[in-house]
């Protein structure tokens, strides 16, 4: 998941391409914890943990700050656990970040920006920008992955989903994901997973889909 969450902030990097792109080399970081070489001129990395990788990702943000480079943290473990993400990196981002990136991004470029971003609203499903399939190297992945909803009208007590993303499931148009399929199935791809939370969460938009 956390490759479709990068590949889904460089859609909103637009022409600001200065930044270090790490979610190609996920399968090498771990559990070596060797960093990939990189772009030796990118002044921004972006980490994006899942909870269950909360081991090392420390460790790799305290590398490549080593290395000089300026880190952004977010995924689901900084809504889960802000108190201990704070001062892993330079700035941390909580919860959905379509619209907080996007105000990020401006206030890096003018030397304003806050150590937190978090967004307190549900995003809207409509407004999310389709991943960068052509940055990732899809080959060296089992399938494409596709995220169609967010949230889940369950509340299992195993289950941090409605804490992340809410009861009421939010969907992308149809069309939306016809696209990005159609993106992803361009590279050499045996078959698509989706990681939607609850994917009949909602069983007239799955039924539609």
């Amino acid at each position: 998941v956390a490759v479709v969450q990068l590949a889904r902030i460089q859609s909103i990097l637009a022409a600001k391409q200065n930044v270090l792109n790490l979610y190609n080399d996920v399968i090498q970081i771990y559990p070596k914890m060797r960093l990939p070489q990189y772009r030796q001129d990118a002044s921004l990395a972006r980490v994006v943990v899942e909870l269950a990788e909360d081991v090392n990702f420390e460790l790799l943000a305290q590398e490549v700050r080593r290395r000089g480079k300026f880190v952004v943290l977010g995924g689901p473990i900084t809504g889960l656990n802000r108190d201990g993400c704070r001062g892993k990196a330079d700035v941390i981002f909580v919860g959905e970040a379509e619209y907080t990136w996007k105000q990020f991004l401006d206030d890096y470029q003018c030397g304003t920006h806050r150590a937190e971003y978090a967004q307190v609203e549900h995003v809207n499903m409509q407004d999310s920008p389709a991943p960068r399939m052509d940055l990732l190297k899809l080959d060296r992945y089992v399938h494409a992955a596709i995220q169609t909803t967010r949230g889940c009208p369950f509340g299992c007590e195993f289950c941090d989903i409605v804490v992340l993303f809410g009861r009421k499931v939010r969907f992308k148009s149809v069309a939306q994901v016809i696209a990005e399929m159609r993106e992803a199935a361009k590279q050499k791809i045996d078959a698509f997973f989706f990681t939607d939370d609850n994917f009949i969460g909602n069983k007239t938009y799955a039924k539609e889909l």
